[in-house]
């Protein structure tokens, strides 16, 4: 997999078609198998570079939207696309998930929660009295040196949930016995952009406000969490899919 930002361009009029990765976007994690059917001249010039580098290139019709072309994007049939791709980061093929953080631990920064570990790793968090955070946060305290969680990943990880206003806990995959997996397409945005970026290995705190958690829902449907409660997570990054 080839982490790239990229813009792409009517190869006929030189009109641009979109772009990832610029101007704060996330960039795009592509496999780079020419089975997958993701604009296959890309990923044919994706298997010819190195990482660090600028590829400029042209994709035939047939290799980009196919022989329908793109009426969404204003490509005919017969429209090339010209491309500008900067390869950020290659990723070998996923290792095998972790069975448990193993890194240094480094103290959260001031106004996190109090978060003790067993022996098996698995947080026991007390909630300081106080004002309840309205920002979002996210503090590493354990830096993991695997691939990086690109935006889409499937995920592999322990955490624990909990209810700032409460104080009580509301999830958590250790209670469960083993880490859970998912996409990070299918979370609420705050625990997303907690994990994207990251890295497997790592331990990460997040701090979700109602308007990144789970106050555009007006709470869960179990009462656990309101729609104005701020939730603060513990998650292990133990792999990737």
């Amino acid at each position: 997999r080839v982490m790239v930002a990229y813009a792409y361009f009517n190869g006929t009029t030189g009109q641009k078609i979109g772009h990832l990765g610029y101007d704060g976007d996330q960039p795009a994690m592509i496999p780079a198998d020419l089975e997958a059917p993701y604009l296959i001249g890309l990923v044919h010039t994706l298997l010819c570079s190195s990482e660090g580098s600028r590829v400029a290139g042209v994709i035939p019709p047939l290799e980009a939207f196919g022989a329908g072309g793109a009426p969404q994007f204003g490509l005919e049939p017969d429209t090339s696309i010209i491309f500008v791709a900067d390869i950020i980061e290659v990723q070998p093929p996923p290792a095998a998930p972790l069975d448990r953080i193993d890194g240094e631990l480094i103290a959260a920064p001031e106004g996190y929660p109090e978060i003790t570990y067993q022996e098996s790793g698995q947080p026991e968090v007390v909630i300081p009295d106080g004002t309840v955070p309205t920002s979002y946060q996210v503090a590493t305290v354990v830096a993991g040196e695997g691939a990086t969680v690109y935006d889409g990943a499937e995920v592999i990880v322990h955490y624990t949930g909990i209810n700032w206003n409460t104080k009580t806990q509301f999830d958590s995959s250790w209670d469960r016995g083993e880490p859970s997996s998912f996409s990070t397409n299918q979370v609420i945005p705050g625990f997303k952009d907690g994990l994207v970026g990251h890295t497997v290995g790592s331990r990460v705190l997040i701090i979700i406000p109602p308007a990144l958690g789970y106050g555009p829902r007006g709470g869960t449907p179990d009462g656990r969490i309101g729609p104005t409660d701020t939730i603060f997570f513990v998650v292990d990054i133990l792999g990737i899919r």
